[in-house]
């Protein structure tokens, strides 16, 4: 079985999305971008410094919601996957279509 790799821009992504709706815990965020401890520390260091999440106190236990920042970053992210995945679709399809005129029918 082949480990996938992933960019740092699609592991900020899902920790912001993790966050968007409500405050998560560091567990939720790990669970969720399938990232581990060290990472999370790195990673939420970072968003956090960045003003992509925010970090506050709930019942004595860290926790972190998506700011409006990290919102309009899973914003601009989504747009461009779509328009990347837009794009690997068309150069497939004339790959296809190049097919069904070969096909005999």
């Amino acid at each position: 079985m082949g480990k996938k790799y992933r960019s740092h821009f699609e592991i900020v992504a899902l920790m912001v999305e993790a966050v968007k709706d409500c405050g998560q815990h560091k567990f939720s965020i790990m669970k969720y971008a399938s990232i581990n401890c060290g990472q999370a520390d790195k990673f939420l260091s970072s968003l956090t410094e960045m003003g992509f999440m925010e970090r506050y106190v709930m019942a004595g236990r860290p926790m972190y919601r998506a700011s409006e920042r990290g919102v309009a970053y899973l914003r601009q992210y989504y747009v461009l996957l779509s328009m990347f995945l837009a794009s690997e679709n068309e150069t497939k399809q004339p790959a296809i279509m190049y097919q069904h005129a070969l096909r005999p029918e």
